[in-house]
């Protein structure tokens, strides 16, 4: 972290502690193993936080424990909620080490005790607290998203569909899934090398993320398979999602400057309840080969 500029969240309704922490603060970015900069925001309680963390881009937390609107494992259950977004730090003191191991264990990543801080120990907190965090980010990335198209992959796909059919379940919403499959892409990679190949599969996902809107989900499932999840649509709408994406395609195709024309083979399927994903993706599977046939029939 060395010449970085932080931004640090305080949640503390302790005006004494603030000021103590504010000078150890002072201190702790001159430690020659971790110099930094900083933009310190303070808050009094959770809700006054809320509005800071939608106002401000913020690289760390810093929370007391027991504030006025939350104690103990109520304000851990909140910085739970919000901790993806930046590495939260818990201040106890010396009779919360259990509420610091619960803290722990629910993902937060360091905890001090006031009466034990120096400038020293704050500042390794501070820049291991955000190294780890994100650490930990790229690997939850690795583990759901497709390396090459930084789409989804099969697992992020299952799980933020799952989610979303929830969120349908409860008010009544539609829902059309596509099934997409490259028409040979065996032959460009056979003909112009696997890095041409990639080149093409990447062309493919930012065509997919540019024709259909931030609900939707979007996934590579493995090799030239990509599927779509398109939410909020009914059983009249996927020739219409079909049409649109050919287009989309076809100007692709006029614009690339390729010696061979990417295309596809597409199926659908319509979201019902009672019917589970992989009845779903089935379906979708089966109408796409049912269309390749027609295809190279």
């Amino acid at each position: 972290m060395k010449n970085t500029s932080i931004n640090i969240l305080i949640i503390e309704d302790n005006p004494g502690d603030l000021f103590l922490f504010k000078k150890l603060l002072d201190k702790s970015r001159q430690n020659p193993l971790c110099p930094f900069e900083y933009s310190l925001f303070t808050a009094e309680c959770l809700e006054a936080a809320k509005n800071i963390l939608l106002e401000k881009t913020l690289d760390i937390i810093i929370s007391d424990l027991n504030l006025p609107d939350a104690k103990a494992s109520q304000t851990i259950d909140y910085l739970k909620g919000i901790m993806y977004r930046q590495p939260i730090i818990i201040l106890t003191s010396s009779n919360d080490f259990n509420f610091a191991m619960l803290a722990l264990q629910s993902g937060l990543q360091d905890y001090l005790v006031k009466d034990d801080i120096t400038s020293d120990s704050l500042a390794r907190a501070i820049r291991y607290s955000i190294e780890r965090h994100k650490l930990i980010c790229t690997l939850k990335d690795l583990a759901v998203i497709d390396e090459l198209t930084n789409l989804n992959n099969r697992r992020g796909f299952n799980l933020l569909v799952e989610s979303q059919v929830k969120l349908m379940e409860r008010n009544n919403k539609q829902a059309t899934l596509l099934y997409i499959d490259l028409n040979k892409f065996k032959a460009i990679n056979d003909q112009y090398g696997h890095k041409e190949g990639d080149q093409v599969l990447m062309m493919i996902a930012n065509l997919l993320k540019s024709s259909f809107r931030s609900s939707d989900i979007i996934a590579r499932l493995g090799g030239d398979e990509f599927v779509v999840f398109a939410v909020d649509t009914n059983n009249n709408e996927p020739n219409k999602i079909k049409n649109h994406l050919r287009y989309n395609l076809k100007k692709l195709n006029s614009t690339s400057n390729k010696p061979y024309e990417i295309n596809f083979s597409i199926g659908t399927a319509s979201w019902e309840q009672l019917k589970s994903l992989d009845e779903l993706l089935q379906e979708a599977d089966n109408n796409m080969y049912l269309e390749k046939e027609k295809i190279f029939s």
